[in-house]
């Protein structure tokens, strides 16, 4: 692989995982709501 290739690999990858940290996020708030839903 070029060096070009190599950075815009390791830019998707960050974006990947800062994409994945951000709808995690969200995700887990909205089954916390759903348990306290149920609980009540």
């Amino acid at each position: 692989l070029q060096p070009e290739e190599e950075q815009l690999k390791a830019d998707i990858v960050k974006e990947g995982v800062a994409e994945a940290e951000f709808t995690a996020i969200p995700h887990e708030k909205i089954v916390g709501e759903v348990k306290k839903a149920e609980e009540e």
